[in-house]
């Protein structure tokens, strides 16, 4: 996110530099160079994340090491860049100064950080931090990135990647959907089954 909210001071610069006029003379689509930014943000975050996992795995932090959930944390890097890159192209179309999107970039990313769950839970937040959190975007990307690498559940409350699955297994089969989320399942004395998460998310 810290590089990619910055991605549209190149926009404002290849437009003052009139290298953004000649891209728009050529044939090729106007989404397509918007996408091109995007995945270019996502590329450079991936090279990131790269040097962290390997600094992560030189310290002993237990990562996981099956590569469908690596491929899949890649491709959540890359779109949740690809969000914000755009996100900054936006911005940028608007303010069409590189100081004002500085600024503005800048009141975005720290309240979008540190209202998310990249730091501490979600539990311990005031409730109505809860409620930024929830409709803060960088909080579901945290969630996907840690559940893929380390296996944490999520702490967003309705962030649960698998909670239409859950809803189905509610009337499908008196066991947990899955094991190593906290509380779980309950079962009742009939037989039936109640897992907390479905309370959660009804």
């Amino acid at each position: 996110m810290f590089i990619a909210i910055f991605y549209g001071i190149q926009i404002i610069w290849e437009r003052d530099a009139g290298v953004l006029a000649k891209l728009l003379v050529t044939p090729t689509p106007r989404a397509a160079l918007v996408a091109g930014k995007a995945f270019a943000a996502g590329v450079r975050a991936l090279v990131q994340a790269l040097m962290v996992l390997v600094l992560a795995a030189v310290l002993g932090v237990g990562l996981t090491a099956n590569p469908l959930k690596l491929l899949a944390m890649a491709a959540a890097l890359v779109l949740g860049s690809a969000f914000f890159c755009g996100l900054s192209i936006v911005i940028a179309g608007i303010v069409l100064s590189r100081e004002r999107l500085m600024g503005i970039g800048q009141a975005i990313t720290m309240p979008l950080f540190f209202g998310s769950n990249a730091l501490y839970p979600v539990d311990l937040m005031p409730p109505w931090l809860k409620v930024l959190s929830h409709v803060n975007p960088l909080s579901y990307q945290v969630d996907a990135l840690r559940g893929l690498l380390i296996g944490h559940p999520p702490t967003s409350g309705r962030t649960s990647p698998c909670w239409p699955w859950r809803r189905w297994r509610r009337f499908r089969s008196p066991r947990p959907c899955s094991a190593g989320w906290p509380g779980e399942a309950h079962v009742s004395p009939n037989g039936s089954f109640i897992s907390r998460c479905l309370i959660w998310h009804s």
